[in-house]
Formats: C-alpha cells, sequence, structure tokens
C-alpha cells in the first residue's frame, strides 16, 4: 500500500483540519455569521468556537455544472485560504458561498474573495 503525504499547514494545500465539513458549523454560518456579498460570492465568517481557523467552499451543481469545475473553484479557495493564513487576524470559520463562475476566470473570483479576507473577518475571541 502506498505511503499517503499529509501537507502541513506550510505545504501545498491545507490540512483537513482547516476544513470546515460538519453540517451544524455550516448552519450556524449561515444563521449567525457575518456576511458580505460580492458579485458572485457570498462570504460568511464568524468567531471560531474552538478556537481554529476553519474555511469551507460551497458550490452548487446549477452554478458549475461539470464536477471537474466545482472542484477547481474548491481547490482555488483552498489556496487561497492558505496563502491568505497570515492575514487573518483570530481564529475564524469562513464559507464561501460561490454564486457564479465569472467570465474571466478563477483569477476574477479568486481576487474577489481575497478582498473579502481582507475586509472581512474581524474576529474576536468570544
Amino acid at each position: 500500500m502506498a505511503k499517503r503525504h499529509r501537507h502541513s499547514a506550510s505545504g501545498k494545500f491545507p490540512l483537513r483540519e482547516m476544513r470546515l465539513s460538519a453540517a451544524d458549523s455550516f448552519r450556524s454560518l449561515y444563521r449567525t455569521g457575518h456576511r458580505r456579498e460580492v458579485p458572485g460570492l457570498r462570504f460568511f465568517w464568524m468567531p471560531s468556537p474552538d478556537g481554529s481557523t476553519r474555511a469551507a467552499t460551497v458550490i452548487r451543481k446549477k452554478v458549475a455544472k461539470r464536477a471537474v469545475t466545482r472542484n477547481r473553484v474548491r481547490r482555488t479557495m483552498r489556496e487561497l485560504v492558505r496563502s491568505e493564513m497570515a492575514n487573518i487576524p483570530a481564529p475564524c470559520w469562513m464559507l464561501f458561498d460561490v454564486q457564479s463562475v465569472p467570465e474571466e476566470g478563477l483569477a476574477a473570483l479568486r481576487a474577489e474573495a481575497a478582498k473579502s479576507i481582507e475586509e472581512g473577518p474581524k474576529c474576536a475571541q468570544p
């Protein structure tokens, strides 16, 4: 059996522990999290109840029909969070809800998401 390598936070992709995956987490972000809307993207964030920074991307099949496109968007957002980790002031939970993929490509979506991270989470400990 091949050995699986885990990447660190400084590696290529974030650790699985940095991903937000529980349904309750998504629900609480949608209900009580702060929201910022930009063209093609809704960005939610809230202070982390467990003291860790976590992120997730939601992209519906209605937005991008092909799984290849949806996965590419998710990978782009994960890489963005990994690269912007130093700019996040305190532990936060973040959710990128992609509403549309711009015709200009993923670079435009990544730029909007980076701007949202920069202007958005000013999370303080609960």
